[in-house]
């Protein structure tokens, strides 16, 4: 008699495409726990809802383009259990005297993400951001950001807006 294969994580979800607020639960806990629903409320409200992507990966889309996306993940490559927000910053360069303003410079700096070569386009693309240059940046996701707190959610946000509001200055 043949045994069926568990389903994979993909597998399961995929069936049931589940809200993020329901898988929060199972990968963190406390403070962290609290600051991500939070901040998935703050997406909802705000027309960027998080709708299921792949296993443990929700996107958020603005203006009909990627903008956000967030992953939630267990100990396999971490210490701990784990949520990650990727910020696709298309339009960096429209606001970047805004993030100098509202000194959000170092958040952006410490969480770039530098290309993995996942995608074909490597060797990244070169740009300077708030008077810094960087090489190498993944072309889809400027920023990577690990278990944020809820002081940086709030830089996050406030990015967020900055973005939507270069992306409909540049739709008109």
């Amino acid at each position: 008699m043949l045994k069926e294969k568990p389903l994979t994580l993909y597998q399961q979800q995929k069936t049931t495409k589940p809200k993020i607020e329901d898988v929060i639960p199972y990968y963190i806990n406390g403070d962290m726990k609290k600051t991500a629903l939070d901040f998935v409320k703050y997406l909802r409200v705000n027309k960027m809802s998080p709708s299921w992507n792949g296993a443990n990966q929700w996107g958020t889309v603005s203006q009909g383009k990627n903008i956000c996306y967030i992953s939630l993940g267990n100990k396999s490559w971490r210490k701990s259990d784990y949520w990650i927000i990727n910020l696709h910053l298309t339009h960096i360069k429209n606001y970047e005297i805004s993030i100098m303003n509202e000194g959000l410079e170092k958040i952006v700096w410490d969480n770039i993400r530098y290309c993995g070569h996942c995608s074909g386009c490597a060797p990244g693309k070169n740009i300077p951001i708030s008077g810094k240059e960087f090489k190498g940046i993944c072309r889809d996701f400027i920023l990577f950001i690990c278990d944020p707190d809820e002081t940086m959610v709030n830089d996050i946000k406030k990015l967020l807006e900055f973005e939507k509001k270069a992306r409909n200055k540049n739709k008109n």
